[in-house]
């Protein structure tokens, strides 16, 4: 399956408010139909007071910077009258410190949702407990301080998202019940934003892994044609736990192999060595979601230098693994670079 992954934000503003929106999405239309795509992966588009919505304020609303649930449905019907399924990016991991489940909690110990989050008193965690040793991860340290003294949340990104408790069954039911309703809007599936840190305050992987097939299972359930990916930022090996876990696995090892040898290619010894990396990766894996820069990686043309070397690339994926996935700009050639605004900037229409 070919899948587009489509930054809401900077694709397509159709009221000229420097926004991108699900309006534009639909103007644009023809040009996603010309590229052949089978499935399209729509960023984050649930209320949210970031730019890129990944700290969710309402699973239940879509953020009227992006349109209204009129629109999403007008946009999933045209989708589907082309054959073209709708992906949903749903970050159920941690919610916004704005969410009124958290602000709730933070503010008072008998909340019902106080244990909707992770918390420990500062005097029950050591030094290095606290510090965010993942790559992946901006923060100095994971445990940030409640208002109240001495009290600490989990929050592994960044202060401003809090890790839900899926150790408590009322946050898993909640979560079936958020996929649930997306499902009876018209969407086909979802992506699981930054799946393998759902048990990451006790190092669990396998935990993780088992939640996430017991959702699958339950989406499943309601429609039996959902697809489910997992975004498991990892190697190969590690990420044999998820393979349960969901339909479609990012293959990140495979990516920045391929980008490493074309950065330092010498002629023949560089298609021996990607053929035996792809051979490699396309044996191992029997859910593979291949791709070769997302919206929190360096593009490929920043990263290559050299647009002949980004079609060598991007003609690699021809045929390998089960699912290919095109972040939007790849296929003009692209660049950026981090900080992180500067991989999503806007498509140029004019």
């Amino acid at each position: 399956m070919l899948i587009y992954q489509l930054f809401i934000r900077s694709f397509a503003d159709s009221n000229n408010d420097g926004i991108g929106d699900l309006k534009g999405i639909i103007q644009k239309f023809d040009y996603l139909l010309n590229l052949k795509i089978e499935a399209l992966w729509l960023s984050p588009f649930l209320a949210s007071p970031s730019y890129h919505k990944y700290d969710c304020t309402d699973y239940y609303t879509i953020d009227p910077e992006y349109g209204t649930l009129k629109e999403l449905k007008a946009f999933i019907k045209l989708a589907h009258q082309h054959g073209i399924k709708v992906i949903m990016d749903l970050p159920l991991g941690h919610t916004s410190a704005e969410h009124p489940w958290f602000q709730n909690a933070a503010a008072d110990n008998n909340s019902i949702f106080r244990d909707y989050y992770i918390w420990k008193n500062e005097t029950n965690i050591d030094s290095n407990e606290k510090l965010a040793l993942q790559a992946d991860s901006d923060n100095k340290t994971v445990w940030q301080k409640n208002a109240e003294e001495g009290e600490l949340y989990y929050s592994y990104f960044w202060e401003g998202m809090p890790h839900l408790n899926y150790n408590n069954e009322e946050v898993r039911a909640e979560a079936k019940h958020i996929a649930k309703y997306w499902l009876k809007q018209g969407i086909d599936g979802f992506r699981i934003d930054a799946a393998k840190h759902t048990f990451e305050h006790e190092n669990n992987p396998h935990k993780a892994a088992d939640w996430w097939a017991d959702f699958g299972k339950y989406v499943k359930g309601l429609h039996k044609n959902a697809f489910i990916f997992g975004e498991v930022w990892d190697s190969l090996e590690h990420q044999q736990v998820f393979q349960k876990s969901f339909d479609g696995l990012f293959d990140f090892e495979l990516a920045g192999q391929i980008t490493e040898n074309l950065k330092n290619h010498n002629g023949r010894a560089l298609a021996k060595d990607l053929a035996r990396i792809v051979r490699f990766h396309a044996i191992r894996r029997n859910n593979h979601c291949v791709f070769l820069s997302n919206h929190d990686q360096t593009r490929l043309r920043s990263a290559l230098k050299n647009e002949s070397l980004c079609m060598i690339a991007a003609f690699l994926l021809v045929g390998i693994g089960d699912h290919q996935v095109i972040y939007q700009g790849e296929e003009l050639a692209y660049k950026g670079e981090k900080p992180d605004e500067y991989l999503r900037e806007p498509m140029q229409w004019n």
